[in-house]
């Protein structure tokens, strides 16, 4: 945003921690667009501007296959 400038992150007993996740469901219409999307997301490219914001990033250990998920 113009005119806004990250300094930093708030003490740990201030700082509100919201967890964000990404998934491409079976009845997605776009699959491909989705899954690249998630990939950016996860790509070194996407970590510089990621952590330039403050938000911190998580790696999978592994992909989720649909076998282990709830239908």
């Amino acid at each position: 945003m113009p005119g806004v400038t990250f300094v930093g992150e708030l003490p740990d007993n201030l700082q509100y921690i919201t967890r964000f996740a990404g998934a491409v469901t079976i009845s997605a219409d776009h699959p491909q667009e989705g899954k690249a999307l998630l990939t950016y997301l996860a790509s070194p490219a996407a970590q510089e501007t990621i952590h330039a914001t403050g938000m911190r990033s998580v790696a999978a250990a592994a992909p989720v296959s649909q076998k282990d998920t709830v239908q």
